[in-house]
C-alpha cells in the first residue's frame, strides 16, 4: 500500500509540473517572463501561499520567486499580504482575463483614432499586416538593420527578440544608431544605448527613424506595419513619453 501511494504521489507530481510547463508557455506570449509564468500557475495550484511555498511548487529558486511575485503583484497577477510571513494570494483568472482584454482593446482603440484622425486630413493610410512569428521577427530585424539613426522597441517579448537578433543589435549600436528599449523589469535585454523598465507592457512595438512603424502581438504572431511618417510619429512620440517618465532607467 505504501509503494501504491508514493507511485501515485510520484505520478501526481509529474503531472503537475507537465501541467504548469504548458500553461506557463502560453502565458508567456502574455509578456510573463518563464518564472513569473510558473510561480502565478504555482500561486493558482495552492490558492496562495508564501513565496517559499509557491517556489518549491514553481521549481524557481527562491530568490527569484520573490522577485517574480513582486513583480506579478505590481501587475496585478497576485495581491501579496500586508502581515508576516508575507503571503501572495493569485488573481481570479477570468477577471484577470477581462483586464488584460480591456487593457488590449484599449491600446487598438487609440491606433484606430490615430488612424481616423489622419485619415479624416486625407492622408492616405497603409498599414500592412504580417501573420506568422518568424515573419515578424524578420520584419523586425530588417527594420533594425535598415535603422539610421534612431530605434526604439518597446516589448513585453524582449528577450525573444534579442535571441533572434542579437547581433543586429550590436552592428546598430556599433554604427552609431541611437537604440533605446523599453523592456519588463528582471529580463535580460539586447545591447542598446539607453532601456527603460516598465511593468505591464502589452504589445511590441517598433519605431525606425521616425519613418515606419510596427505593432505585434504579445506573442509575436501577427503585426501591423506602416511607412506612413505621420503615424510612425505618434507613435514615436507616445514611446518618448514613456522613456521619460520616472520608471527605473537602466545605462546598458
Amino acid at each position: 500500500m505504501v509503494k501504491t501511494s508514493s507511485g501515485n504521489e510520484k505520478t501526481g507530481s509529474s503531472s503537475l509540473i507537465e501541467r504548469i510547463s504548458a500553461l506557463s508557455t502560453e502565458l508567456e506570449k502574455i509578456g510573463l517572463t518563464n518564472y513569473e509564468s510558473r510561480c502565478y500557475l504555482a500561486a493558482v495550484f495552492l490558492g496562495g501561499g508564501r513565496a517559499e511555498e509557491i517556489a518549491e511548487i514553481s521549481m524557481v529558486p527562491r530568490t527569484s520567486a520573490y522577485k517574480a511575485l513582486e513583480s506579478l503583484s505590481d501587475r496585478g497577477f497576485v495581491e501579496k499580504s500586508r502581515d508576516r510571513p508575507r503571503r501572495f494570494e493569485p488573481a481570479e483568472p477570468i477577471s484577470l482575463l477581462g483586464r488584460l482584454r480591456g487593457d488590449l482593446e484599449g491600446t487598438f482603440d487609440e491606433i484606430a483614432k490615430i488612424q481616423e484622425s489622419q485619415a479624416s486630413r486625407g492622408v492616405p493610410q497603409v498599414i500592412y499586416t504580417l501573420n506568422e512569428t518568424d515573419r515578424v521577427l524578420r520584419k523586425i530585424g530588417e527594420m533594425l538593420d535598415r535603422a539610421a539613426h534612431r530605434y526604439i522597441i518597446s516589448s513585453p517579448n524582449i528577450s525573444s527578440i534579442r535571441r533572434y537578433h542579437g547581433r543586429l543589435f550590436d552592428r546598430a549600436v556599433e554604427r552609431g544608431v541611437e537604440l533605446l528599449v523599453i523592456a519588463p523589469p528582471f529580463v535580460k535585454i539586447p545591447r542598446c544605448t539607453k532601456a527603460v523598465r516598465r511593468r505591464s507592457l502589452i504589445a511590441t512595438d517598433v519605431v525606425m527613424d521616425g519613418e515606419e512603424a510596427l505593432i505585434a502581438s504579445p506573442d509575436l504572431a501577427a503585426c501591423g506595419f506602416t511607412d506612413n511618417i505621420l503615424l510612425a510619429g505618434h507613435l514615436e512620440g507616445f514611446l518618448e513619453i514613456v522613456m521619460s517618465e520616472n520608471w527605473e532607467r537602466v545605462e546598458e
